[in-house]
């Protein structure tokens, strides 16, 4: 029984040891991604600055677009498109950026899904049929012509989020319904499918 006790004892003493070990290593961890979130906070609040994008985007979107920027498989990063879909369709709420230059190259309207919400798109889907938006990362492919005029492709970048919009024909394309006429008459932009 003497040796049992000693073995659990020293069980015990280990597994404290290691635990103490763990906790100054997730400190440490820690205080590490804290310094480099600060400097990450830094980079991204001095760029929204330098390009003075206050006007036209607002700092959570931008912050958000360019964590994710960081993590997408694609090699030119320079020019990035926003779309925040937390302000109403009829505020212009795309912005085309370039980020090598920090220039805001366009600033515009842009319309959601017809089964997105109203003024604002409130539902998102990846599901075909479902016309609705989808969020998440693209990256672009293509342009061609087609029933909307002259399209570009969107390639959705995330699993079970967008991955589907190539395959739902989800593109940026120009339409009559997106404008301050329709927005005069309707109180809102008119809707696409997705």
């Amino acid at each position: 029984m003497g040796n049992t006790f000693m073995f659990l004892l020293m069980a015990l003493n280990t597994a404290l040891s290691s635990q103490e070990e763990l906790k100054t290593t997730d400190q440490q961890t820690t205080s590490t991604h804290r310094i480099n979130v600060e400097r990450q906070r830094t980079e991204v609040d001095s760029l929204y600055d330098e390009m003075n994008l206050g006007k036209v985007l607002k700092y959570e979107a931008f912050r958000q677009a360019m964590e994710g920027r960081k993590e997408l498989p694609i090699h030119n990063k320079d020019i990035m498109t926003v779309i925040d879909f937390s302000l109403a369709s009829t505020e212009k709420r795309l912005v085309v950026l370039d980020l090598a230059h920090k220039k805001v190259l366009f600033n515009t309207l842009v319309a959601h899904g017809k089964n997105s919400g109203e003024n604002y798109a409130v539902n998102f889907s990846n599901q075909q049929e479902s016309l609705k938006s989808s969020l998440g990362f693209f990256t672009t492919e293509n342009t061609y012509n087609g029933e909307n005029g002259y399209s570009l492709v969107l390639n959705g970048l995330e699993e079970g989020i967008n991955d589907n919009a190539k395959a739902r024909y989800v593109v940026m394309h120009g339409a009559d319904y997106c404008s301050t006429g329709t927005i005069a008459s309707l109180g809102r932009l008119g809707k696409s499918y997705g």
